[in-house]
């Protein structure tokens, strides 16, 4: 699958893949997603999470303007609804693309690193790859790394 790992550090295609655990998110975002207009980024739905506290993390999310944005877990077909509501109410200036993800972790990263292109004109602006959930254990272990 062309991923390195050096000293817990993931890449995939020549980009970085950070993993952000979901309890990091409020305290994470002023370092490591202040830079999603870099990046693609992955989702994963949380199993127990009230759904005004998702609503608000994917709208911080999208107010980054990340090149694309991936919805996988718990009620993903619902949430990328979400999403796509929330982007037709903001006037954005760059295209975010927008896929969902269905199945297990494993499968919703594979469909993420396969599929969660920026769109053409953002293609050059796309240096990394940002997976959040609430899992990290699981996303370490599809890699073969240990946190």
């Amino acid at each position: 699958m062309n991923t390195v790992k050096s000293s817990n550090q993931l890449e995939y295609l020549g980009r970085n893949i950070n993993v952000v655990p979901m309890s990091d998110f409020g305290l994470t975002l002023s370092t490591e997603l202040k830079s999603l207009h870099q990046a693609a980024v992955l989702f994963v739905v949380p199993e127990s999470m009230i759904p005004r506290r998702i609503r608000e993390m994917l709208m911080q999310i999208i107010k980054q303007e990340p090149t694309a944005i991936m919805i996988a877990g718990k009620d993903s077909e619902t949430w990328f609804e979400e999403v796509l509501i929330i982007l037709s109410e903001k006037a954005n200036s760059k295209q975010i693309m927008t896929y969902h993800a269905d199945g297990e972790m494993s499968s919703a990263i594979e469909s993420f690193l396969h599929n969660a292109l920026p769109s053409e004109e953002r293609f050059d602006e796309w240096k990394r790859y940002v997976i959040i959930t609430d899992e990290s254990h699981r996303v370490m272990s599809f890699f073969g790394a240990e946190e």
